[in-house]
Protein backbone atom coordinates (compact mmCIF):
# COMPACT_ATOMS: atom_id res chain seq x y z
CA UNK A 1 0.00 0.00 0.00
CA UNK A 2 2.80 2.41 0.87
CA UNK A 3 4.85 1.64 -2.22
CA UNK A 4 1.82 1.84 -4.51
CA UNK A 5 1.15 5.31 -3.11
CA UNK A 6 4.77 6.50 -3.05
CA UNK A 7 5.00 10.25 -2.61
CA UNK A 8 1.61 10.45 -0.88
CA UNK A 9 0.68 10.06 2.75
CA UNK A 10 -1.34 6.94 3.50
CA UNK A 11 -3.44 7.43 6.60
CA UNK A 12 -3.31 4.98 9.48
CA UNK A 13 -7.03 4.41 9.02
CA UNK A 14 -6.49 3.40 5.38
CA UNK A 15 -3.66 1.05 6.30
CA UNK A 16 -5.75 -0.52 9.06
CA UNK A 17 -8.73 -1.00 6.72
CA UNK A 18 -6.50 -2.56 4.06
CA UNK A 19 -4.79 -4.88 6.53
CA UNK A 20 -7.58 -5.84 8.88
CA UNK A 21 -10.76 -4.79 7.11
CA UNK A 22 -13.70 -3.87 9.30
CA UNK A 23 -12.41 -6.17 12.06
CA UNK A 24 -9.97 -3.62 13.48
CA UNK A 25 -11.10 -1.90 16.63
CA UNK A 26 -7.86 -0.34 17.78
CA UNK A 27 -5.19 -1.78 15.53
CA UNK A 28 -2.82 1.16 15.93
CA UNK A 29 -0.40 -0.72 18.21
CA UNK A 30 -0.36 -3.60 15.72
CA UNK A 31 0.18 -1.18 12.83
CA UNK A 32 3.14 0.41 14.60
CA UNK A 33 4.59 -3.06 15.19
CA UNK A 34 4.27 -3.98 11.51
CA UNK A 35 5.83 -0.69 10.40
CA UNK A 36 8.71 -1.26 12.83
CA UNK A 37 9.27 -4.78 11.48
CA UNK A 38 9.15 -3.48 7.91
CA UNK A 39 11.68 -0.77 8.76
CA UNK A 40 13.94 -3.39 10.36
CA UNK A 41 13.79 -5.53 7.22
CA UNK A 42 14.60 -2.52 5.04
CA UNK A 43 17.40 -1.39 7.33
CA UNK A 44 15.57 1.89 7.88
CA UNK A 45 15.97 4.04 10.99
CA UNK A 46 12.82 5.75 12.30
CA UNK A 47 14.90 8.66 13.62
CA UNK A 48 16.53 9.24 10.19
CA UNK A 49 14.27 7.46 7.69
CA UNK A 50 15.11 6.72 4.08
CA UNK A 51 12.17 4.53 3.06
CA UNK A 52 9.25 4.98 5.46
CA UNK A 53 8.45 8.41 6.84
CA UNK A 54 6.04 9.00 9.71
CA UNK A 55 3.60 11.85 9.24
CA UNK A 56 2.63 12.76 12.79
CA UNK A 57 -0.97 12.08 13.69
CA UNK A 58 -1.79 11.18 10.08
CA UNK A 59 0.02 8.10 8.77
CA UNK A 60 3.06 7.03 6.77
CA UNK A 61 4.56 7.70 3.37
CA UNK A 62 7.32 6.41 1.15
CA UNK A 63 9.23 8.84 -1.06
CA UNK A 64 8.38 9.05 -4.74
CA UNK A 65 11.23 7.30 -6.59
CA UNK A 66 10.73 9.46 -9.70
CA UNK A 67 11.63 12.67 -7.86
Amino acid sequence: MLSRNAGRVVTRETLLRQGWGDRHVDGQPALRTYVKKLRDKLGDDAARPTYIFTESRVGYRMPDPSV
